[in-house]
């Protein structure tokens, strides 16, 4: 199941709310972004 979401979410059937993309090093500012609830959608962190 978790690949046919995957699958749909690469191939733009589906499409995800992400606020905003943090680098590693920026891992306070997102958890404080969380936090303080200011995110519209999901955050992510990246490597």
């Amino acid at each position: 199941m978790l690949q046919d979401f995957i699958n749909a979410v690469t191939d733009g059937e589906i499409t995800l709310n992400i606020d905003k993309v943090f680098r590693l090093d920026q891992i306070v500012e997102a958890h404080t972004c969380m936090e303080d609830n200011l995110a519209k959608g999901k955050l992510v962190v990246e490597l």
